[in-house]
């Protein structure tokens, strides 16, 4: 065996003791360590007791066959990868093995080559699925997010630098592609910092009207403008003591800019037809779809004010980039729609899913 390559625990389940023997030194030679047993109740007893990457069996054999067999393994925790040994009478058989969750099928006569490697695949896979749901368990032991589904590193790095930056006061400019979750971020950010017992205010500064924007987020007072008929709080006041969260920052009219710019430098404002200012204590986070360098480069953004609200970045890869996250999410999705009996995805599902460029990425 190469030095990169792994040795699989594999069972072998066949009823014919000359095959049974042939297999199991071959796969042996392979560096592979081997059990074997002679039919699917055996198979089953040597599962209970040890941890095994690949169960190779045979589709017809006496008391249980591996059909039924296949069932069992997959009613268990983190079961092996299955893969079914067929004659050509039963490849039509060994093809509804692989509907039900079987990794694939080997037909009679085996060659050496196409053994090696459909036993490597198959041990690999069933690795990084283990892998994939430890590293899951860990994230939700270890950090309070487990609504953010990930196993990348990429992802992995943007936790580190939540947990790192959330207990300071310093202002957060969440960066990315729409759909790649930056207000999850934005809010997992409020909720590890010293203002947790404080609100959660989000604005999307793209969805309301140029002319209601100030007055959404600095509120007015009683007789501002037509049918202002009492005082409102804005959004920025209602945050006092908490966190503001600005979806879409880079799209405040310039007029509003210049306005946000004083309330961070000064931490304080006017409300619309006020004439004394409010003091607030406000933790601002925003975000953008945005390249930052670009809307300041040509002017629809204050150089000064990105400043101020980028104290700190944090960029979101998109999920192509990604694409290991993409069988967790997956999971996770599949579980809150449909319950927890969810069946395993075929190889050919999550290669599709994997190849797709997800322009919208986790939305």
């Amino acid at each position: 065996m190469s030095e990169n390559r792994q040795p699989a625990r594999i069972l072998v389940a066949e009823d014919e003791a000359n095959l049974r023997l042939v297999l199991q030194k071959e796969l042996q030679r392979m560096g592979h360590e081997v059990r074997v047993a002679s039919d699917g109740e055996a198979a089953l007893k040597l599962l209970e007791e040890s941890n095994v990457d690949v169960l190779l069996t045979d589709i017809n054999m006496p008391h249980m066959d591996g059909m039924e067999l296949l069932r069992r393994v997959h009613q268990r925790p983190n079961p092996p990868e299955v893969v079914m040994l067929t004659g050509h009478a039963t490849v039509e058989s060994a093809i509804e093995a692989m509907k039900l969750g079987a990794y694939d099928y080997l037909s009679k006569p085996y060659r050496i080559a196409e053994l090696d490697a459909l036993v490597k695949q198959a041990a690999e896979k069933r690795r990084l699925r283990v892998d994939n749901a430890r590293l899951r368990t860990l994230v939700e032991r270890q950090t309070p997010m487990p609504e953010i589904v990930s196993v990348s590193d990429a992802m992995r790095e943007v936790l580190r630098l939540v947990e790192r930056v959330a207990p300071s006061d310093a202002s957060v400019l969440i960066t990315g592609e729409s759909g790649t979750g930056k207000e999850l971020i934005a809010n997992a950010i409020h909720r590890l910092s010293r203002r947790n017992e404080g609100s959660f205010i989000d604005l999307n500064c793209a969805a309301i009207q140029e002319s209601l924007l100030e007055s959404e987020l600095f509120g007015y007072e009683a007789g501002a403008f037509s049918g202002a008929k009492g005082r409102k709080l804005g959004l920025w006041e209602l945050a006092d003591d908490g966190t503001i969260f600005l979806d879409e920052v880079t799209e405040l009219p310039s007029p509003l800019q210049s306005k946000l710019l004083r309330a961070i430098e000064t931490n304080s404002f006017y409300r619309v037809g006020a004439v004394r200012k409010v003091q607030v204590n406000v933790r601002l986070v925003s975000a953008t779809n945005r390249d930052v360098n670009e809307v300041t480069g040509d002017g629809r953004f204050r150089a000064d004010l990105l400043y101020r609200i980028n104290s700190f970045q944090i960029n979101l890869p998109p999920l192509r980039e990604r694409p290991e996250d993409i069988e967790p999410l997956t999971e996770h999705l599949l579980k809150r729609l449909a319950g927890t009996n969810v069946p395993e995805m075929t190889p050919e599902t999550l290669a599709a899913l994997k190849s797709y460029s997800w322009p919208g990425n986790v939305r």
